[in-house]
């Protein structure tokens, strides 16, 4: 038999011996993505949310499928995504800027200056009456509190033009001076909305233009400009996650 014809058979032997070794990993191969699927889908995630919560591995699932930083973790699907930002270093975006409400003609502030060289919580309000009459007064009521907790620093901030929201931080009690000695209360606009897109919770797009906040409520535990734990509400209504007293408990476990 010619040479050629010799090397078209080797060819094709070795072609079946590898589809064949192939076709042996199929099924396995499926059930791997099946169970990926699983692991990744909003109802996993839901019920995952509910077993971190109790600081255990959500049921169901093999300890081993679970990287051990995420096994305390939120898996809810609100912050699924978002989460993935933490142990990140805000401070290394040095383009962002947050601009200062107690008075509008100084420059705007850098993000390391914000955060570098505090244990501060971070709560991002969409504005309006629930963050007038509930949300924020109750970080400032508690403000003896946090700092025996540790927090050096109450970092609240809001899309919008910094006069609008210095103006609201006048009215309801929000000016230079607020929260306690060794505790600052701080109120900051995201002018352009770079900060919350950055953080993965502006609205979604067109959301603003047809009368809905400009971004998600949400809550962070930053250390020395570190983002170590963030929670976002369901709903711009809602303080739940978000809350002081959450925070409080969240602030204590990051360092525990």
């Amino acid at each position: 038999m010619a040479q050629p014809a010799l090397l078209a058979l080797a060819a094709a032997a070795r072609h079946r011996a590898t589809w064949a070794q192939a076709s042996s990993r199929l099924p396995r191969l499926y059930q791997q993505q099946q169970q990926q699927q699983h692991l990744f889908s909003a109802d996993a995630c839901s019920s995952a949310s509910a077993s971190a919560s109790a600081g255990a591995t959500p049921a169901g699932t093999d300890s081993a499928t679970v990287p051990a930083g995420h096994r305390t973790s939120d898996l809810s699907p609100h912050v699924c995504h978002i989460g993935l930002r933490r142990r990140s270093d805000l401070t290394l975006r040095e383009d962002l800027k947050l601009w200062r409400t107690c008075d509008c003609s100084k420059p705007p502030l850098t993000v390391r200056e914000v955060f570098k060289g505090y244990k501060a919580l971070l709560v991002g309000f969409p504005g309006g009456k629930v963050c007038t009459e509930r949300h924020l007064p109750a970080y400032r009521a508690a403000a003896e509190e946090l700092k025996k907790a540790g927090v050096k620093k109450v970092v609240c901030v809001t899309v919008a033009d910094p006069r609008v929201v210095s103006e609201w931080a006048a009215a309801n009690g929000f000016g230079p001076g607020t929260g306690c000695p060794g505790m600052e209360l701080q109120v900051l606009a995201d002018k352009t909305g770079a900060f919350v897109r950055m953080l993965g919770v502006e609205a979604p797009a067109g959301a603003a233009a047809q009368g809905h906040p400009p971004c998600l409520r949400y809550a962070a535990v930053v250390d020395d400009g570190v983002l170590l734990r963030i929670a976002v509400e369901k709903g711009a209504a809602d303080v739940e996650v978000t809350s002081v007293s959450n925070m409080l408990k969240t602030f204590k476990d990051a360092y525990a």
